[in-house]
């Protein structure tokens, strides 16, 4: 109950504070806590208010966050406090300053502020004076203890003529009556014994909530609403009821009026005198400098005062020679400058501070006045990072945790919300050519550093340097090398480096994607068909090939397809020319397609042959080339075949093997696996396969060391002549049946006269060529003609072949061998047969 004797308390954290005395030996913290110092982050609140964070590393490492304000540079930027509603409760620093936060009044920083303390049963007070524009919104106390912070009233506010102030004050209330005045210790506040009390509705209390100990006087038909009550007020009244010592007292408080109450019987008999229905009146002074100031707030110790350390409190308490976390307000001798003030204690990187530490800190940032707020696990500081529209916690309180306290000291920004006159733009990624990524916008900001409701999309984008375009903000990558990228808005510019890289080296021709050896990233589907997957060893021209079964004879009319599908799309590096594949085709005349995801994730077809272009019979690579205006990268997804000629679907069997990215447009895909066997006869060989003169075997390998057989060379020269196929005659060998492999080809030849059989009427077929025998051929399927004097020591006059061989001889189709000979009984191999049929055809 009100009016019993209550021991005095200087506040909830100050409690915990004080009790820390009994921690003898601890550490003490001297002005050498603040040496070497880095600045580690700063950045603009407003034009005029700058955030930073110092570390310390000296022998007690400190972190200080500190707000620092140029007063005066910058109307828009302005002092406030954040006062609680009711005044009673207690809210965090970062919730308070958030729901003080709005447009046109943002909050970009805040600490903790006063002392609080338990006020009974109606919340917490704040343990000093806080006032708002002249409105006394608390009272507060002061102590007689040297060791409480609060036994000396010191005070900061904002004053009439907009100056800052630090100082003592001595803040007066008084109650009058017939011509007498007594002090009032407190507004709407514990009444303790032989103090006086004035009651008003501002923390909207509805009873005095006193006892009988004391004189309770209720004043009604006020000249002004005593919730109102500012300093340099007088505020008369009627008495319309007393309650005197021993009575129950514990009134309502009117509406409009007031309750002055005081305990004991000392003030008690001095009111002996007032009865119902006398004038009265309640009044509040203070010095003058205070007088219609801004705000306000009181708290303590005083720490600096005229550039000089000034504690305003017992120096041998705890209080002032522990470290701890601090809250403090300062302001350089020109008021010019201010600070508010977080020093951390608790974690490894700062170990909190002495007021004496702080103080000679603080002068040494210029201060020359200078007050303490509320520490320990109160310590809170809060600010709005760029970009943000609310401020975040910035310190690391001492408790682990934000603390709920009374009023705060806000920075706030009134300035309205401008143009664009800042933009910070997100980090360019790593890009290879031909990717493409959006460029992000992190936040703008107004000349006065709030944010701006801006997007990307909204800025105005270009590239400096030939490394890439911008649609809007995305950039596309098309050149290797360094460039900018460039966004604006109004006035404002921003930049960010950009490096387009390539994932394929230089030179590169081409990267395989598959080889089919394995063929657990694949699975086959069919569209009105049937299809089969399976490996196979036999035909693959190198490892194992993909064989896929199809059957498109039940189609009912439709378009049919046999899909070679991916389970997992195939990531492809760089900017390919195209994708390019192996096929052991069945002249099937369908439709080689593939599908493609790009980096917008949208599929593309692309085509490896045209509609009925799979015309080949046996292996054939084809390629699909792909436009260069794709987004890349890529991602290979399925090869198929299709077919939309009812009287073309069959039913057959292709293989596949390599897939591939082809990255140079002039790369010539190897027809053949071994032609570094014989490399001397590679460029031969490769322009005779592809004029289709010859071809490889079903494996993928020409052979080049191998013999040459007879139906081969039939084969070649049948090709390279064009001759007519179709509807030959028989030429009558014993071993040679329609049914024998290249029986068309065995039959043109004969009947021109180029290959003859044997005397026993046979063609052996699959008999191998001498190098005589290749000439006598050669001679008489192409009848050449010339002379020449050059003679081999191995061909005598009267060999069968004397006359072909110098007739090829003559005709630069053939030469000898080193020694001079031209062994004419040597078998001949498929490169030696190649390179002539390739001397007579392209030279």
């Amino acid at each position: 109950m009100r009016g019993k004797r209550f021991r005095k308390q200087t506040g909830a954290v100050l409690a915990l504070l004080l009790a820390g005395q009994a921690m003898l030996g601890a550490a003490s913290a001297d002005a050498s806590d603040f040496e070497n110092g880095k600045t580690v982050n700063e950045y603009k609140l407003s034009k005029s208010a700058t955030y930073k964070k110092i570390t310390y590393n000296s022998g007690n490492p400190q972190d200080i966050y500190m707000i620092e304000t140029k007063w005066g540079q910058d109307p828009n930027t302005q002092i406030k406090i954040g006062v609680p509603n009711p005044i009673t409760s207690l809210m965090t620093v970062l919730k308070r300053a958030k729901l003080d936060n709005r447009a046109g009044h943002f909050v970009t920083g805040a600490v903790n502020a006063s002392f609080f303390r338990p006020n009974g049963d109606y919340g917490y007070q704040a343990t000093s004076i806080l006032s708002q524009d002249n409105k006394i919104l608390n009272y507060g106390v002061v102590t007689e203890d040297v060791t409480s912070p609060m036994n000396v009233a010191v005070g900061f506010g904002i004053g009439a003529n907009g100056e800052p102030i630090i100082d003592y004050t001595k803040p007066s209330l008084s109650f009058g009556f017939s011509g007498k005045t007594l002090p009032i210790y407190s507004i709407n506040s514990v009444r303790e014994a032989e103090r006086g009390i004035l009651y008003n509705k501002n923390n909207k209390l509805s009873t005095s909530g006193t006892n009988q100990w004391g004189t309770e006087i209720v004043i009604t038909n006020t000249s002004k609403d005593p919730a109102q009550i500012g300093f340099g007020d007088s505020i008369t009244g009627t008495v319309s009821k007393i309650v005197r010592m021993g009575q129950t007292a514990n009134h309502t408080i009117p509406d409009g009026g007031m309750i002055v109450s005081f305990a004991g019987g000392a003030a008690s008999d001095q009111l002996a005198g007032v009865k119902v229905g006398d004038s009265v009146s309640v009044s509040a002074n203070i010095e003058a400098k205070w007088k219609d100031a801004k705000f306000i707030l009181g708290s303590g110790p005083m720490l600096v005062r005229n550039g000089q350390v000034e504690i305003s409190m017992s120096s041998k308490d705890y209080f002032v020679y522990g470290p701890n976390a601090r809250t403090v307000v300062a302001y350089d001798q020109d008021a010019k400058k201010l600070f508010f003030v977080v020093n951390d204690k608790g974690t490894s990187t700062s170990k909190g501070s002495s007021l004496t530490s702080m103080a000679n800190y603080l002068i040494s940032l210029g201060a020359d006045y200078a007050m303490n707020l509320d520490g320990g696990g109160s310590s809170t500081m809060v600010a709005r990072p760029y970009g943000g529209y609310e401020p975040v916690l910035m310190n690391v309180p001492s408790d682990g945790s934000e603390r709920a306290v009374s009023t705060i000291l806000e920075v706030v920004n009134t300035a309205a919300t401008g143009t664009a006159n800042m933009l910070v733009l997100g980090a360019a990624p790593s890009l290879e050519v031909g990717m493409s990524a959006p460029i992000s916008l992190k936040y703008a900001l107004d000349e006065n550093y709030n944010p701006l409701n801006l997007s990307a999309s909204q800025l105005t984008w270009s590239v400096e340097g030939d490394v890439g375009t911008m649609q809007g903000n995305v950039f596309y990558a098309k050149k290797e090398g360094k460039g900018t990228i460039v966004a604006s808005s109004g006035g404002a510019t921003a930049k960010i480096p950009v490096e387009v890289t390539s994932s394929v080296p230089a030179g590169t021709k081409f990267l395989p994607l598959d080889t089919f050896n394995s063929l657990s990233n694949w699975h086959v589907e069919g569209a009105l068909a049937k299809v089969t997957l399976s490996s196979d060893t036999y035909y693959a021209r190198e490892g194992s090939a993909a064989r896929v079964d199809y059957d498109f004879l039940n189609s009912g009319g439709g378009t049919t397809a046999a899909y070679l599908s991916t389970k997992q799309s195939i990531p492809v590096k760089g900017t390919p020319k195209s994708i390019g594949v192996w096929v052991h085709n069945d002249a099937s005349d369908h439709w080689l397609r593939g599908e493609i995801i790009d980096a917008k994730g949208q599929t593309q077809r692309i085509d490896f042959t045209g509609q009925g272009g799979m015309t080949w019979d046996g292996w054939g690579y084809r390629e699909a080339k792909l436009d260069t205006n794709l987004a890349f990268p890529i991602k290979f997804k399925k090869l198929y075949m299709a077919e939309t000629d009812v009287t073309k679907q069959n039913k057959g069997t292709i293989y596949v093997e390599k897939l591939q990215a082809v990255y140079d447009s002039t790369y010539v895909e190897p027809v053949f696996t071994d032609l570094d066997k014989a490399p001397w006869a590679k460029t031969s060989i490769l322009r005779l396969s592809s004029q289709s003169i010859i071809n490889g075997y079903q494996n993928g390998q020409f052979g080049p060391n191998d013999n040459i057989t007879r139906v081969q060379a039939a084969i070649m020269i049948a090709n390279q002549m064009g001759l007519n196929t179709a509807n030959v005659t028989n030429p009558g060998f014993s071993d040679v049946s329609t049914a024998t492999f290249g029986y068309d080809k065995i039959a043109t030849i004969a009947e021109i006269g180029a290959i003859t059989g044997y005397p026993d009427n046979t063609f052996k077929p699959n008999g191998t060529l001498t190098r005589g025998e290749m000439a006598a051929i050669v001679e008489r399927a192409y009848q050449l003609k010339g002379t020449t004097t050059k003679s081999f020591p191995d061909v005598k006059l009267g060999y069968w072949a004397y006359d072909s061989i110098l007739k090829v001889l003559a005709n630069d189709i053939v030469g000898g061998y080193e020694d001079g000979t031209f062994r004419p009984n040597n078998p001949i191999t498929r490169a030696e047969f190649s390179v002539m049929l390739d001397r007579y055809i392209n030279q």
